[in-house]
């Protein structure tokens, strides 16, 4: 009964910090794709990784870098941030906050574009806290595709990373459209 007991305090002390029943990857996949299905890419931030968002702020806010010229930086500054809204503006603002509103200004309404998702496998690795989560994904925008979403743990849960796709995507974008100050 006394090791019943020790090993109930343990368990519940383990569970109350998240180090016991935590989600699988695969659990956090299903979660992550059914806040996508019900309430659209307003969804996508709360699931990424903290250091990818500011990753992502880190790039993004390249583009209204005084020290940069770029095509059309003040109408992206105007429609981004307000016709007040100066590279300050830009720096201030929270990594989470700043993904939640590009892409609420720069995506159509994407509530229900994912039809039926499948979770085909993944593989978690434990000397760095990874996973990668093998899904298939119909919708009624693309056809059936295959994609490998990677995550990391941050404390006790899971969150996404940015895809190599996003992330070359930002960076070609970024070096397109940009031009150095003489």
């Amino acid at each position: 009964m006394r090791n019943t007991l020790k090993y109930l305090s343990v368990y519940f002390a383990l569970s109350s910090y998240g180090l016991c029943d935590s989600e699988t990857p695969e659990q956090f996949c299903e979660k992550y794709i059914d806040s996508l299905r019900n309430e659209g890419l307003m969804a996508a931030p709360r699931f990424i990784h903290s250091e990818e968002l500011q990753r992502f702020k880190s790039m993004f806010i390249t583009i209204f870098d005084p020290n940069h010229e770029f095509l059309n930086q003040k109408d992206i500054l105007k429609f981004f941030f307000g016709a007040d809204a100066t590279y300050d503006t830009v720096a201030s603002t929270t990594p989470y906050n700043l993904l939640s509103r590009v892409i609420y200004l720069s995506t159509p309404h994407t509530k229900g574009f994912i039809l039926s998702p499948k979770i085909l496998g993944s593989v978690t690795r434990n000397e760095d806290n990874s996973a990668y989560v093998v899904i298939q994904i119909d919708s009624n925008i693309a056809k059936p595709e295959v994609e490998i979403l990677s995550l990391r743990r941050e404390g006790a849960d899971w969150k996404l990373l940015l895809s190599s796709e996003f992330e070359s995507m930002l960076k070609n974008k970024l070096f397109i459209n940009s031009k150095e100050r003489s």
